[in-house]
């Protein structure tokens, strides 16, 4: 697991302690926060001299940086990284999107769960419908990157309906993706081109050069190349990801039916070290991203939580 050394919480972080399936954690208030959001920054040295196969490539680089490949000029910065970035959203219009359990179900009829319920995946359960760019361990039509598919039907028109509803639920998924997106660009400059740099950089090559290397989908448009829609998922472990971007996790708003107050909320937990564990309430309006590879994560879904009504994307 990732060991960060020294942990400080800044003066103006609201937090609690609990305690959630035997960990001790620190339960972020958010609400009390001042401005309802979370920076959680470590240093460069140390997240390289831990993580030998991490590459960081400085922000201060931009698009030209990216595209130039000009990455022998000074540009270090200030030697911290943005490890993850907790927001609490305070948008007042109404979402269009219809996140009902009813919604859900056809969702279902459509796409197929990429969690065979064996567990072997960490432990993992739920319902994930993933859209978008997949990676291969072998190549199809030389390529290593193919696309997610829907369900098949022998019915032609069956077929049909199936394929109009999948891609209502990818540009359902993308549009929250690109409110949370927005939200976060209104404190870092250029976040779309921050989020996944290596994968924007190997479609401007795609560009230039006419390899098939990633697919344009739709939520390309926020340069995030893969989405999921995630139901009752949980993990049983921490555990990192071998990924090369940011992974961004966003509680669409209309996902509660009711205002009373949240209790037994569904939690994401990041570990810090054996005595810092960061719990995340998975709340309404909730918006936040994180590098897998740099933590040890695990979404975690209280029995009494919201149930079916359990999503995020």
């Amino acid at each position: 697991m990732c060991q960060y050394k020294t942990i400080a919480y800044g003066k103006n972080v609201v937090c609690f302690n609990e305690n959630i399936e035997n960990h001790k954690c620190n339960r972020l208030v958010l609400k009390r926060t001042k401005s309802n959001y979370i920076f959680i920054l470590a240093q460069k040295d140390e997240l390289t001299a831990s993580n030998r196969n991490l590459y960081i490539i400085p922000s201060t680089l931009g698009k030209s940086g990216y595209d130039n490949c000009s990455f022998k000029k000074n540009c270090d910065g200030s030697g911290s990284v943005i490890i993850s970035y907790i927001l609490l959203r305070k948008d007042n219009s109404e979402s269009t999107n219809d996140w009902s359990n009813s919604s859900i179900c056809d969702l279902k009829r459509c796409k197929t769960n990429i969690c065979k319920g064996n567990g072997t995946h960490f432990g993992s359960s739920g319902y994930y419908a993933s859209f978008g760019n997949r990676a291969n361990y072998n190549t199809i039509n030389d390529s290593s990157i193919t696309t997610y598919v829907n369900k098949k039907s022998k019915n032609i028109i069956r077929q049909k309906d199936i394929n109009e509803m999948t891609s209502k639920f990818e540009n359902m998924c993308s549009d929250e993706l690109s409110i949370a997106s927005t939200a976060f660009g209104k404190r870092i400059s250029r976040i779309d081109m921050l989020l996944c740099p290596s994968l924007n950089v190997a479609y401007m090559k795609k560009q230039k050069n006419g390899n098939d290397i990633l697919k344009a989908v739709v939520s390309s448009d926020t340069l995030m190349w893969q989405s999921q829609i995630c139901v009752n998922a949980s993990t049983a472990m921490f555990h990192n990801e071998n990924d090369c971007t940011y992974t961004v996790i966003t509680v669409p708003k209309k996902i509660l039916l009711t205002k009373k107050k949240q209790r037994n909320v569904p939690c994401f937990l990041l570990h810090l070290n054996e005595c810092n564990i960061v719990s995340i309430p998975m709340v309404n309006q909730l918006s936040f991203f994180f590098q897998w590879f740099i933590f040890d994560a695990s979404p975690i879904f209280s029995k009494n939580g919201f149930g079916k009504r359990s999503m995020f994307c």
